[in-house]
């Protein structure tokens, strides 16, 4: 400690870490300056650790009191700013993950759900009870070992229903929680970044989803109409889903159509443009208003719709007496939800006895139609928003039988 006469904070501390001189740490009366060598000596005899970073205890710095949850909201915070609102959502999605894989098993129920722990990293409010429980089961940042990280691991390799993971989702999964982790050796809260990342061998291994055959147009169809009841929303979602069987479009594309979206001419085809869609996680909630950019620049295109979908289109606006603005919306004034939504084609599917579809898997059949009907691939990729190799991975080769379609759209040539 040494003092320099003529300054506004004449009292200095200096001290050395690992054989490199820190400092110096000035203060403005003599009382401070020993206080703070004082403090500096006893975390020295106390063989705390020191972060070569800042010179400092690691006790010293605020981050180390945060549990795993706190630490995850303020990164978002930090870190978020220049994000879409889909990735951000996508971010918080993945760490409401992390978050709940850091909590031991023995700990009480979750009391809220992931997408409610999403939003609250995102900067919503959660219930006492729930941030009660955040306090008292998630564990402090520091406290991160290997066995932890090992349980975080085998958690991100798996949606939070047991679904098996795309390889991609995997890759930004694992990014993304390695982000967060590398923050924290940053900020000197951990020492290292343990969490393994799956091999190329680990995520080859794992089984293949299994493939369930999609129902034919006629039966697609089929469903459709069964969608309209006595209830009064069902006219509603029978044209949401006419849009993603005819249009293959997005549900988040399709809850967030306008009437400036669509061309409905009299006769002949139409023209629908995707210029937004509704941000959030997987399964939205009516609390979940917010309308924004696409997925991906490549999904705002306009796509030609049949003449099927143009008169399923007109009967509805017609039907609902829409003249401008949003296409679909609630008695309300509400975007529609997924799980209504989901209700509604479960009921239809029942009745004409195929499997369950969910809204996605419209979109899916879309895309498999596309590819057994012969449209060239690259058009069936710009239809649907993808680039062509992401088309060709997903659709092409997952249609019933891939072999004898080809050989029927040669004899329709040759004949």
């Amino acid at each position: 400690m040494s003092y320099r006469r003529g300054r506004g904070r004449p009292w200095y501390v200096r001290w050395s870490v690992n054989g490199q001189e820190r400092g110096p740490k000035t203060f403005p009366s003599e009382i401070e300056a020993e206080d703070y060598r004082a403090r500096l000596l006893v975390a020295s005899r106390d063989r705390e650790k020191w972060d070569l970073g800042t010179g400092l205890p690691v006790s010293w710095n605020p981050s180390n009191a945060l549990n795993v949850a706190s630490f995850c909201r303020l990164y978002f915070s930090s870190s978020t700013k220049s994000l879409k609102p889909r990735s951000q959502a996508a971010l918080a999605e993945t760490l409401s993950r992390f978050v709940i894989a850091t909590v031991r098993k023995r700990s009480a129920e979750m009391p809220m759900s992931y997408a409610e722990l999403a939003r609250w990293i995102q900067g919503s409010d959660l219930s006492k009870r729930a941030e009660d429980w955040l306090v008292r089961w998630t564990p402090l940042m520091s406290s991160l070992d290997k066995k932890t990280l090992e349980r975080v691991h085998d958690a991100l390799l798996v949606s939070v229903y047991g679904e098996l993971l795309g390889a991609n989702v995997l890759k930004r999964r694992f990014t993304e929680v390695g982000a967060v982790l590398n923050q924290a050796v940053a900020d000197g809260v951990l020492e290292t970044n343990e969490l393994k990342k799956p091999s190329r061998i680990e995520i080859e291994k794992r089984p293949p989803a299994p493939k369930r055959p999609y129902p034919s147009l006629s039966l697609m169809l089929e469903v459709m109409e069964k969608i309209e009841s006595h209830q009064p929303a069902s006219r509603m979602y029978r044209a949401m889903t006419a849009i993603g069987i005819l249009a293959g479009c997005r549900p988040s594309e399709i809850v967030a159509l306008e009437m400036s979206d669509i061309e409905l001419p009299e006769d002949g085809w139409g023209v629908l443009t995707v210029s937004h869609a509704r941000t959030g996680l997987r399964g939205w909630s009516e609390d979940d208003q917010e309308i924004g950019q696409p997925k991906v620049a490549r999904s705002r295109r306009s796509i030609p719709i049949h003449p099927r979908l143009v008169i399923e289109l007109s009967d509805w606006i017609v039907f609902a007496e829409i003249e401008e603005g949003p296409l679909f919306r609630t008695r309300g004034g509400l975007m529609p939800t997924s799980s209504n939504w989901s209700r509604a084609l479960n009921r239809a599917t029942t009745i004409v006895t195929v499997r369950n579809l969910t809204p996605y898997d419209l979109r899916r059949f879309h895309g498999t139609w596309l590819a057994e009907s012969g449209v060239p691939y690259n058009e069936a990729a710009r239809r649907m928003g993808h680039d062509l190799a992401v088309f060709m991975s997903v659709y092409v080769g997952t249609t019933g039988d891939v072999e004898a379609v080809g050989n029927a759209a040669l004899d329709r040539v040759l004949s």
